[in-house]
């Protein structure tokens, strides 16, 4: 039950739970303590959600105003359109995909709105530029403690050297009423797409019961030939990937023909174990012992200890251009660099220092996680 409850609260399932579930079915199962803290998760993420709907209105005017498409992406479309109640499906933030080109406008536009980075950090054209170079959104811009985030693709650079949804997600959009406005959405079947993405995405397979749930509602709204949607994929790494997590899926529901068909029809028995990784994957929840932590894993990308210490120096001396991106212009100046750099060590420091004790003992103790997780994450990231 312990664990449960975790798993529970640690993917932020409450809201779905006390949808499906009575108090009186819940206290048979979960303490009464338990089922309060799940009550108010759910009332914490439904007051959010709702926050987030005069956001998604301004934002949408703004776009209208100035004749740009911004297309809705994540938790505001499945929210808004596919659960039964925008308060069981959590929206965290606002995600919104452009035209590169139309991205550079709307942002001047936002900040003329009252969006503004964190700390007030700004940022020229040219640094834009450069962020979109090497990364898939801008850094975040947030308004009334809500966070938007401006997309130009929707993918991983280090997974996808070209992104294989975009234009399709751009060309296929939909339009869509709520509350008497109007918005663009992805159609359904990049909606799906986009959401296992996600899930197998950097870190791979954690976090990822909402998206079980995400592909529930969208199969039960839509009712999806996956047959035929698996043979128009036309990336090799993307249709590999995705028929992965349905064959996870069917791993989880095995009651399901649907997902059965697919892992039977298209599924290599060859990678059974990366199968079996995942799945463990996806339950895994932070262990608060040193020795048997494995969750701060996905933090070094599996790699062994020169690879480890290569990114440990990556990330205390990063390039320029990220410490401009995560610090604002200032920050890569000449006058200001080196000062930043050290800033940068302590917030690291502070921030994983836990990770790196477990690290450190997972190095001068073998675990055998490490050579399942790197498997893993070289078969996502595998064009083969």
């Amino acid at each position: 039950k312990k664990y449960f409850k975790k798993l529970i609260l640690w993917n932020k399932l409450s809201p779905v739970l006390l949808n499906n579930f009575s108090t009186n079915q819940l206290n048979l199962n979960f303490s009464e303590e338990s089922v309060e803290e799940f009550k108010k998760q759910r009332d914490r993420l439904r007051i959010h959600s709702l926050s987030l709907i005069h956001q998604v209105r301004e934002i949408n005017l703004l776009l209208t105003n100035n004749n740009l498409l911004g297309i809705f992406l994540k938790g505001v479309p499945l929210a808004f359109f596919e659960y039964q109640d925008i308060s069981i499906r959590p929206m965290l933030d606002i995600d919104l995909l452009m035209h590169e080109k139309d991205i550079y406008i709307f942002y001047d536009q936002l900040l003329q709105n009252g969006y503004a980075h964190e700390k007030n950090i700004t940022y020229d054209r040219k640094s834009l530029a450069e962020f979109i170079n090497i990364s898939h959104q801008l850094p975040q811009l947030y308004k009334n403690n809500i966070s938007l985030e401006l997309h130009h693709r929707v993918t991983d650079k280090k997974i996808f050297e070209i992104c294989p949804l975009k234009d399709s997600i751009l060309k296929r959009n939909k339009t869509k009423n709520f509350m008497n406005f109007s918005i663009h959405v992805p159609h359904e079947e990049d909606m799906l797409l986009h959401q296992i993405t996600k899930l197998y995405s950097y870190p791979e397979f954690k976090l990822g019961l909402l998206s079980l749930f995400d592909f529930l509602t969208l199969e039960k709204n839509y009712n999806f030939d996956l047959i035929n949607l698996l043979n128009s994929i036309k990336n090799k790494k993307l249709k590999k990937n995705t028929i992965l997590t349905l064959s996870l899926f069917s791993l989880i529901l095995p009651s399901s023909h649907k997902l059965m068909e697919v892992r039977n029809k298209f599924f290599n028995q060859n990678d059974e174990p990366i199968l079996r990784f995942s799945f463990k994957r996806i339950y895994e929840l932070p262990s608060s012992s040193f020795l048997h932590n494995s969750y701060s894993f996905y933090l070094i990308q599996n790699k062994n200890l020169r690879g480890f210490l290569s990114l440990f120096i990556r990330k205390i001396f990063p390039s320029k251009v990220r410490i401009k991106y995560k610090y604002g212009e200032k920050a890569a100046s000449k006058n200001y660099i080196f000062m930043f750099y050290i800033i940068n060590f302590f917030i690291l420091l502070k921030r994983y220092k836990r990770d790196l004790i477990v690290l450190s003992i997972a190095f001068l103790k073998k675990n055998p996680e490490l050579e399942n997780y790197k498997s893993l994450s070289e078969f996502i990231r595998s064009d083969k």
